[in-house]
Formats: C-alpha cells, sequence, structure tokens
C-alpha cells in the first residue's frame, strides 16, 4: 500500500491534473456504484415499479462531471497552500509557549 501511496504522490507532482481527474474518476465512479446499491435496496414509494438495475449512463455523467470539475479544485488547493501554509505538527509544538505545572497551579490557586 505504502508504494501505491508513493506512486500517487510522484504522479501527483509530475501530472497533478491528470492524476486529480484519474483519482476523482475512480472515486466519483465507486461512490456512484455504492449510492446505486443501497438506493436499490432502500423502500420506494411507488410499490409498482420494478428496481432498476446499474445505471451506467447514470455513473458516466457523474464520473465526467468530477473529471471536469477536477482542474478547479486543483487549482483551489494551490491557492489554499499559497495563502495559509501548513505548519508541521513540530514546529507547533516548539513555537507554542511553554508554562510549568508548578507555574499553572499558582495561577489555579490565585484565581
Amino acid at each position: 500500500m505504502a508504494t501505491f501511496f508513493r506512486f500517487w504522490t510522484r504522479q501527483a507532482e509530475a501530472r497533478p491534473f491528470v492524476t486529480v481527474a484519474a483519482t476523482e474518476a475512480c472515486l466519483s465512479a465507486c461512490g456512484d456504484l455504492i449510492a446505486q446499491t443501497i438506493g436499490k435496496h432502500l423502500p420506494t414509494h411507488n410499490k409498482t415499479e420494478p428496481a432498476k438495475g446499474y445505471d451506467l449512463w447514470r455513473t458516466s455523467r457523474f464520473v465526467m462531471f468530477a473529471m471536469c470539475v477536477s482542474p478547479l479544485g486543483v487549482k483551489w488547493h494551490r491557492f489554499l497552500d499559497r495563502r495559509f501554509p501548513i505548519r508541521s505538527q513540530m514546529t507547533w509544538f516548539k513555537s507554542k509557549p511553554r508554562v510549568s505545572r508548578a507555574k499553572r497551579r499558582s495561577e489555579q490557586k490565585h484565581t
């Protein structure tokens, strides 16, 4: 599994739009498959209508929409990364002011 994530990360750095579009296509297809499977087992108001099979046309529309919108997501996340850079947990921890337990206890006693 780690090998796959390393591969995906390398591809995302080299070709971000293609990698994200392919990822969106896979995740959207899986999500729609799950949604249709769950929907098939839910009760409907119209009892005379038989349960439909898998709607491949619906899934293909959903996948195409996700792939077309994915470049906007890449641009948006790049903007967010530049505007609000994420500091690592260790950097945050080191920059946090330290207060000793004794000092906190004395402050609690005075309040």
